[in-house]
This record gives structure tokens, sequence and C-alpha cells, in this order.
């Protein structure tokens, strides 16, 4: 992959990446291999991220609007593949996402809250939407070595056209997932960090 980020005032900074849209090879699979060939194209990534704080330091709100495609195309999710070539398209996708400290404490600690959404084309993916939102404090036992709980939830919806595909060859599917995570990290030396995590 290669990135490229630019600042663009002291709270606007703007990113895009090239990655190989297709790691490996089917006929190695063992081996490391980065094709950059037309017909396996790349994944190009973008983002515009505002912060509240100077070129995004820590403790500050983050607000972020990105996207994402494909520059070689895509075969289309179909229920009932006609006759001949299957149809293609341009992969694309777009997110949002933000972070805000909502309470602090004088040690530093305190509690921030996140957010993330996100789109993509449904005649050429699974999912189509993703919501998830979480909640992490900062110091809730250890004020030293600052220690950190959080809680989260993730909402995935499979698209109409995937279902549709999946049912017309005889397998159900859901429509979607929901995933609630319970995480708490504590930094037990300056080299050693513990994270149990309930999923």
């Amino acid at each position: 992959a290669m990135r490229v980020r630019a600042s663009l005032g002291e709270s606007v900074q703007f990113s895009v990446a090239a990655l190989d849209a297709v790691p490996g090879a089917v006929d190695d699979p063992g081996g490391t291999h980065v094709r950059w060939t037309r017909e396996e194209g790349l994944l190009i990534t973008g983002e515009f991220a505002f912060y509240t704080t100077p070129d995004g330091e820590e403790g500050g709100e983050k607000i972020a609007l990105g996207g994402y495609f494909y520059t070689s195309k895509t075969d289309h999710l179909q229920a009932a593949p006609a006759a001949g070539a299957t149809p293609t398209s341009r992969n694309h996708g777009m997110y949002v996402l933000g972070e805000r400290p909502l309470y602090r404490t004088r040690e530093g600690g305190g509690l921030s809250g996140f957010f993330r959404a996100g789109v993509a084309d449904t005649d050429l993916n699974q999912i189509g939407t993703y919501l998830g939102a979480g909640l992490v404090y900062t110091g809730p036992f250890r004020s030293g070595e600052p220690d950190q709980l959080g809680l989260a939830v993730g909402h995935a919806r499979n698209g109409s056209v995937f279902i549709d595909s999946e049912s017309s060859q005889g397998r159900s599917n859901d429509k979607a997932e929901t995933a609630i995570e319970l995480a708490y990290s504590a930094p037990l030396t300056d080299w050693l960090t513990v994270q149990p995590d309930v999923q």
C-alpha cells in the first residue's frame, strides 16, 4: 500500500491511500504477492478529517468523511444469473465517523464517545449499511497508568440483492447482525498491557 497525508491548516487533514485490491495469489496461497495490474486493480481510499485540536492531537473532537472505490470492475450479485456475461460496475462506498470527549477528570481521564456509519453499493456487496457507536472511559480504576473500559455496539445489514441471491440457491441469511463488545485495557508495565474482551 501507499498512503499520502496532508494538513490543510491546523484543524483539517486529507489522506489518500492506494492498496493492492487482490492480496495474495490463488495459485500460491502461502506466498506474499503485490501485483498492481489492470485486471486486479487498486483499492483507492480518501478521507477528510476535521479536528478541534491542532494537527489532530489527542483529547479533541474529530469528524471525518471518507470513501473508497476500486479501479477494476466488480461482478454484480444476482438472484438468478442471466445467460451471458455477468454485469460489472465500479465498486464504491462512503463512511462518516466522529469522536468526542464527553467528560474529563482532573487527572486527565474521563469519558469519550464515538460513532461510525457506512454505506456500500448493494448490487456489488453483501453488506449494504453499517452503524456503530461506543463509549470509552479512561482511568476508571487506575490514574497513574490510565486503564480504559469500553462498551461498543455494531450493526451491519445485508443488502437485498445478496439476500435474494442466497435465497435463490436455497440458503437463508439473517437480514442483519448486531455485535455488542465490552473490553478493558490495563497497562501492567511499560511493555505489557492486558486486555480482556467479551463479545
